[in-house]
C-alpha cells in the first residue's frame, strides 16, 4: 500500500536536490577556485572535481545521519522487513534527492566525464527508484539504511580519484588513503552482506508475502555482486602495491 508522503519529508528530499543540484558546484568552486591545480586544471578534471566534491559531502551527510538512525531506532529493527522509522524516510529521501540531482549534474557534464558517466547514472536512477519505493511503501527502512552507511567508503574512493588529480600517486598520504579505502570498502561494504540476507531468512515467510515490493532487494544482490568484484581488484591493486615495494627494498639492499 502506498503511503503519501508528509510535507516533512518532502521538505528533505526537495531541500537535498536543490542543494546538490545547484549549490554545490558553487561551494566547490569557491572552495578550490584560488588553488593552483584547481585553475590550470583541464575542463574535464575541474567538472569532475565538482561533481566527486558533492558526492564526499553527501557520503559524509548519508554516513553520519544512517549511523545516528541506526543506533537512536532500535525498535525499527525488531522488524527489519517492516519496521517504521520517520529518520529512516527522512535518510533515504535525502539520499534519493541528491542522487536525482547528481545525475542532472552528470548529464550537463556528460561530454567531459566520459563513458563511466552511463554506469554511474544507471546507478543512481536504480538507486534512486528503490528508495523511493521502499520509502514510498515504508518496507525495508532498516535494511535499506543500513545498506545506505555503504557511503563511507565512497568519501575515500573520491579522495584517490582528486590526489590522483594533484599529482600526489607518489606520496605517502595516497598510499594511506588507499589503505584506509579498501578497509572501510571491505567494513561498510562486504562484511554487512551475510547479516542482511540471514534477516531476508529468518523472516521469509512476511517476505514472500509482500507481493511485488519483494522484487526490489534483487537490486540489492546485484550492488553486491558489483562491490565484490570491486573490492577484489582494490585487493589486486593493493598486492601489486605491496609487491612493487617489496621488490625496491630488495634492489637497494643488494
Amino acid at each position: 500500500m502506498l503511503i503519501k508522503p508528509t510535507n516533512a519529508d518532502l521538505m528533505v528530499g526537495c531541500i537535498s536536490f536543490m542543494y546538490f543540484r545547484f549549490l554545490s558546484v558553487r561551494l566547490s568552486r569557491v572552495s578550490f577556485g584560488h588553488l593552483d591545480f584547481y585553475k590550470n586544471a583541464k575542463v574535464g578534471i575541474r567538472e569532475e572535481w565538482d561533481v566527486r566534491f558533492g558526492s564526499s559531502v553527501h557520503a559524509f551527510l548519508a554516513t553520519t545521519t544512517s549511523v545516528l538512525v541506526i543506533v537512536l531506532d532500535q525498535e525499527a529493527w525488531q522488524d527489519p522487513l517492516w519496521g517504521q522509522s520517520r529518520g529512516a524516510k527522512s535518510v533515504l529521501l535525502m539520499t534519493a534527492g541528491y542522487l536525482m540531482a547528481d545525475t542532472l549534474l552528470m548529464l550537463d557534464y556528460a561530454y567531459h566525464l566520459g563513458e563511466s558517466t552511463k554506469s554511474y547514472i544507471g546507478h543512481h536512477l536504480v538507486t534512486a527508484a528503490v528508495m523511493l519505493v521502499c520509502t514510498l511503501h515504508q518496507a525495508f527502512l532498516p535494511l535499506v539504511v543500513f545498506r545506505n552507511t555503504a557511503e563511507l567508503s565512497t568519501i575515500f574512493v573520491n579522495n584517490r580519484w582528486m590526489l590522483e588529480a594533484c599529482d600526489m600517486k607518489t606520496t605517502k598520504v595516497y598510499v594511506i588513503n588507499g589503505i584506509v579505502m579498501a578497509f572501510s570498502f571491505f567494513l561498510v561494504r562486504i562484511l554487512p552482506m551475510p547479516y542482511i540476507y540471514l534477516a531476508f531468512y529468518r523472516h521469509s515467510e512476511t517476505y514472500f508475502r509482500m507481493g511485488y515490493i519483494a522484487f526490489f532487494p534483487v537490486a540489492g544482490v546485484i550492488l553486491d555482486i558489483l562491490n565484490t568484484l570491486w573490492f577484489y581488484k582494490i585487493m589486486l591493486g593493493m598486492i601489486k602495491y605491496i609487491r612493487r615495494q617489496f621488490k625496491q627494498e630488495k634492489t637497494k639492499q643488494t
